[in-house]
This record gives C-alpha cells, structure tokens and sequence, in this order.
C-alpha cells in the first residue's frame, strides 16, 4: 500500500465522517479549518464503533453495511441540509458574519493586509506540518513485517476474527481457546473496515491504519489547545512537539497500543465539547439573570449535548481507562468553573445537569455492550474481593514505580520544561494552568487511591496517565514559549518583532530536521516479533502440518505467575497459520476460556516445563499430556521482553530420537514430537 493510497483511504474513513457531520450539525461558519480538522475524526472513530455494537446487537453481518453506513448518512443529512439553506436563504442569512459558534481567534496583526500575509503563512506552515507528521510515520515503518510487541497479537485476531464474522464476535475459533468477547473493540472495527475497504490483510491493515491513527492522535491535539489558550500558532506549535519532537505519542507504534491511542484522539475532543458546552450554558445562564434568554444558545447548547453523547459513548468502547480519564476530565472543567465563579453553585447548576444528562443517555446508547462485558472477566478483575495478598504499600508502590522513571519514556528535558511552565501558568493564573492542576490531580488520585482500598486491579493505572503526559507536555511547552516571548516584549528585551521572528525561525530550522530524523527512527527493533525467517517457517506450517496441530512456543509467567505471555513470534502463530498454540493472546486473561484449555492448566504446564530443566524424556512427557505435538522456536529466540523468554532451549531437543527437526529457516525451526 502505497503512502498516497493510505492517507485517502484514512481520509475517506477516519475524517471525512465526521467533518460532514460537524459542518451539517454545527452549521459551521468562518471557523479556523484545521480546528474542524482535528474534531472530525472523533466522531467518525465513534460512529463506526456505535454502529458496530448496535449492528450486532441487531444480529446484522455486512462489512459492506458497517463500512459505507456512517458515511451514507452524514452525506445525506449534509445534503438535505443544503437543500434545505438553499430553500431558506433569506432565513439563514448571517446578520453579523465573522461571528460564529466557535472561538474567535485574536488577531495577529492590526492591518488587513498583513492578517492576510499570516493567515497564508499559518495555512502553509499548518499543511506542511501535517504532511511531515504522517510522511515520517509511514516510513518509519517500511521495514516492518508485522505489527510489534504483545498488545498487537490479540489486536490483529480480533480484527481478523471481525472479517471472518462480518460483524462483532464471540467464539476466537480457530485461533484461539475463548468463548467470550468483552474487550474494547472502537479501533478494531474501525480498522477492520481499512482492511475490507483495501483488501489488506489484518496484521498490515493494523500496521497502515495504526500509523495514519497516530498522526491523527497529533491533530486532535489543535482543536483543544486553541480552546485554552485562544491562540492558533499555540496549537501548531503543540502539534509540532507532539509530532516531531516527543517521543509520544509515535512511540506506541513499538508497544502496538492501538487501543490507548485511539482513546487519545477522542479524548481532546471531548475535552472540548465539555469545555464549549458549560461556557455557553454558563453564558446562558447569565443572560437569563439579565432578562435575556438568548434562544440561540440554548440550540447551540442542545446540539453540544448530542456530541458529547456521541463522544461519551465512543471514548468508552474504544477504551475503559481513558473513558475514566475522560470523566476526570469532566470534574476538571467543573472544578474550574466552580473556582471562577467563587463556588456560587447555583450558576453552573444547568451545565452540570446536562452533564449528568449527557452520561445517562450515553449509558444508554452502549447498554447492550455493557450486558456484554458481564460474559467475560473483566469486570470481576475490577471489584473489590474477600481476598487481600498485599500490604496497601506494597499495592501503591508497585504500580507508582513508574513515575520515578519518566527518563525511561522520554528526556528529563521535557518534563522539566513542562513542569516549569506548568508553575509559570498557576503563578499567572491562567486557565490553562488551573485546569492542567485540576486534571492531574484527580488522575493521580483516580490511579492510586483505589489500590489502598480495593483489592482487585484499578481500571486507571500510573503507566496510562505517564504514556498520555505528551498531551499536557506539549500544551503547555507552546504554551510556555509564547509566555516567553510575550514577556519579553513586555520587559523590552526583544523589542522589535522581527527579532522575535527571526529566534523563532532560527529555532525552527534547527527543531524540525531534529524531529523529522527523530520520528523516522521511532521504531525498535527490539519490540518487533516477527521476521521475514516467522514468516517462512508459518508459510510451511500452513502446508505441511494437520489444522488441528498444537504448537508450544516461547513465552513466560506474568502478573505474580497467574498467566502467560509469548515473547517471540510463536505468539503469532495462530494468526499467520490458524495452527493452536499452548500460549494464546494475553487477552485470555480476561476472556472466558474453552473447558479443555482452563487459565491454570496454561500456566502449570509451563511451569513443569521449567521444572523440568530439560530433561528430554520428562519433557516429552508433560507435552504429551498437554496435547502438543509441535514445538515452534521463533527467530529471535524468546528475545522479545524484558523477562527470561527462551522457554525451550534448542539445546533441549538435539539429540533425541523424541524431536525431529522438520522446518529451519534462519534460527526459526519447527519441531515435531515423535513417538
């Protein structure tokens, strides 16, 4: 797949969905283009994941359906809309243009000649941005056989298993042993539907879309900065260190989290949405204290409501825990508006009732996804048990851990600069800094508190509040290097503005080729379990081995050895040959399991393995016992984690007339037991 052909295709998909929806509903006038740009794939994101749920609910099976419906229907409601203006010109015609739904941008220059020169400097520099910011993902992914790390196994299944369903699933049949299907599923369908529409296969339609998503994940970021800081070269500038210059969010491309980072494109926007809805309810509020009821805002108000439904909805099957970050989200933009008002309840009394009422409605739209989480294990993993293992201190600091260790992620350098403007923005009392103390802390508290009261996991942990920091961390550096500058103006350091313009270019010349070489080498190698040596070796197996063949792999015991993890290409077996493997996707942990493949008996045979010590004929044994009757031995050897990966040394089988060496491609083999 070509460059050209993934962007139209993410295009066709991911944005162009919700920008009809958003010019149709929001009856758009004379807004800042890259704004509507950045909102659009939210809503598109959740539309398909909405249809999706409720098409299974209804037993439907089309991917021609789920595909083409959204589209087909913003299109037609588009449509209708121009007909309809068209029909009531004199009714819609604007009686003070330049004057829209949406936040004024402040001027940039005093003269309508030179605001024009900007705004053909700021669309330029905007679109070549965007460009640098997806042309350096793909190729930084051209080498890339699969998609990387753990995460992407169970996420290539379930798009696969999406195909051959034509809809939402249950039975992993005959890739793996699970009865049930409670996980987040919005980025799956949506790149389920990239892969129908392209004829990709799963694992590349998740590599190609993966990318194109991340590049998304950077453009949400726009819509919400210009919201806080009223400021469009702000925005682009959060765009260019979340782009180019932090290690996030492209990084997840190594940890295939697809999940976590389609969350991250939703979750601005909803930012906003929740932000625009309680100003214009406040201001509503205080032109009724006035006399005036302002009609206008209510319609804007009610047409806020339904895309903070829609937003509230898609968040939550896309992912739980950023559902949850979303919530504390909410409870920031309150807090803030409690705090400018001087906690006088009663004015923002409307916009919390239609909070509440937007959660409820939206708790209704997934409901039957709701019922369908009940199937698995995943909301018995996130209740507080009879049963307490740990000390408090030992449950917190376990999981805190990671914040210590925010130089492993990314350099001090950024968090110390965030950190600073942070103190910089409270100091001014600014907006931004409020909402940023506000936010941290209920997520902070949201991810430790419960591990001193409950006993079971947190549906909010430290890793995903430390792997979304590049969203405040890169508000507030642009933020803060505008701060600056206006500072110094206002000290007369930097008296004239070609000087400030001539520093910000200097800094540009020398940031952007960093960045640009910076994200091309975003990928490790490390991370990455399949090789071009996999892919032969499950070419063969697929040809010369029984479909009901049971393969052990490499892997290793996690989570205190109450489950197990793959850790080189043989977790991929199953996907790329259809062939059973003793280790299934690590989403088993959450899943119901088949009666014949129990959660525990994965984990004691692995055990006996180790045991073992590799003595052939108690080895033979216990594989025997387990069914298996294949071992596969990936090319990289069990490399692919931090932990002891190797399970089956091939020291273990020569020399014994029990294994025979059927398959070698570089150092991938497959062996067959023999009786």
């Amino acid at each position: 797949m070509s460059f050209v052909e993934a962007i139209g295709t993410g295009i066709f998909l991911f944005i162009f969905p919700g920008f009809l929806f958003l010019l149709f509903w929001l009856k758009k006038r004379g807004s800042d283009y890259l704004e509507l740009l950045g909102l659009s794939p939210s809503f598109s994101l959740s539309f398909y994941a909405l249809i999706f749920m409720w098409g299974s609910f209804a037993k439907l099976k089309s991917m021609i359906l789920y595909t083409f419906l959204p589209l087909f229907v913003v299109v037609t409601l588009f449509l209708g809309h121009i007909i309809l203006k068209k029909s009531q010109k004199k009714s819609f015609e604007v009686k003070n243009p330049g004057q829209g739904n949406f936040p004024q941008l402040k001027s940039l220059a005093k003269k309508n000649v030179t605001k024009k020169k900007i705004d053909i400097l700021f669309i330029f520099s905007s679109l070549s941005l965007i460009f640098l910011i997806f042309l350096t993902r793909w190729q930084a992914i051209k080498d890339m056989v699969a998609p990387a790390w753990g995460d992407s196994v169970h996420h290539t299944l379930i798009i696969k298993l999406i195909l051959n369903s034509q809809g939402l699933f249950k039975s992993w049949q005959p890739y793996a042993p699970l009865e049930s299907f409670s996980y987040h599923f919005g980025v799956h369908v949506n790149i389920a539907c990239w892969a129908w529409l392209t004829g990709l296969s799963a694992h590349k339609a998740l590599l190609y879309a993966g990318q194109f998503l991340n590049g998304l994940a950077v453009i949400a970021l726009y819509p919400l900065t210009l919201r806080l800081t009223q400021s469009r070269w702000v925005s682009l500038g959060a765009m260019l260190v979340a782009g180019l210059i932090f290690p996030f969010p492209a990084y997840f491309v190594n940890w295939g989290r697809y999940t976590h980072l389609t969350a991250m494109i939703i979750l601005p926007s909803l930012m906003w949405v929740v932000d625009s809805l309680i100003d214009k309810l406040d201001k509503a509020k205080r032109n009724e204290m006035t006399n005036d009821p302002g009609r206008k805002s209510d319609q804007f108000d009610s047409r806020f409501s339904v895309l903070l439904i829609i937003l509230i909805s898609g968040l939550f099957l896309t992912h739980y825990s950023i559902f949850i970050l979303g919530v504390f989200a909410v409870f920031s933009f309150l807090s803030f508006a409690l705090l400018r008002i001087r906690f006088k309840i009663n004015l923002i009394s409307r916009p919390l009732r239609c909070l509440i009422l937007a959660f409820l409605l939206a708790g209704m739209i997934i409901s039957p996804w709701l019922v369908n989480i009940k199937e698995g294990k995943l909301a018995n993993m996130f209740f507080p048990s009879s049963k307490v293992e740990k000390s408090i201190w030992q449950k917190v600091s376990n999981d805190f851990w990671v914040w210590s260790h925010l130089d492993n992620y990314f350099p001090k350098i950024f968090w110390i600069l965030s950190l600073v403007a942070f103190i910089i923005a409270l100091i001014l009392n600014t907006r931004i800094g409020w909402l940023f103390l506000f936010f941290s802390l209920y997520s902070v508290i949201g991810a430790n508190l419960p591990a001193s009261m409950l006993p079971g996991r947190r549906l909010v942990q430290n890793a995903f509040l430390v792997f979304s920091l590049y969203l405040p961390i890169s508000i507030l550096l642009s933020w803060g290097a505008e701060a600056l500058f206006d500072l110094s103006q206002k000290l007369r350091i930097l008296r004239k503005k070609e000087i400030v313009y001539a520093i910000v270019g200097l800094l540009l010349i020398i940031l952007i080729p960093y960045g640009i070489n910076y994200q091309l080498k975003i990928v490790d190698p490390f991370f990455q379990m399949v090789t071009v040596n996999d892919l032969k070796a499950f070419e063969w197996i697929r040809a010369n081995t029984p479909k009901k063949s049971k393969f052990l792999i490499n892997g290793f015991l996690i989570y205190e050895e109450s489950a197990a993890a793959g850790s080189d290409a043989g977790w991929w077996l199953a996907y790329f040959t259809g062939r059973e493997a003793l280790i299934p996707p690590l989403i088993y942990n959450i899943e119901n399991l088949s009666s014949f493949a129990e959660k525990n008996k994965i984990v004691m045979v692995i055990r006996k393995i180790i045991d073992s010590k590799g003595n052939q004929e108690e080895l033979k044994k216990i594989l025997k016992e387990a069914g298996i009757n294949y071992l596969y031995l990936g090319d990289k050897r069990g490399q692919v984690a931090y932990e002891k990966g190797e399970l089956i040394p091939e020291e273990w089988l020569k020399g014994h007339r029990g294994f025979k060496l059927v398959f070698r491609s570089g150092k991938a083999q497959v062996w067959k037991l023999i009786d």
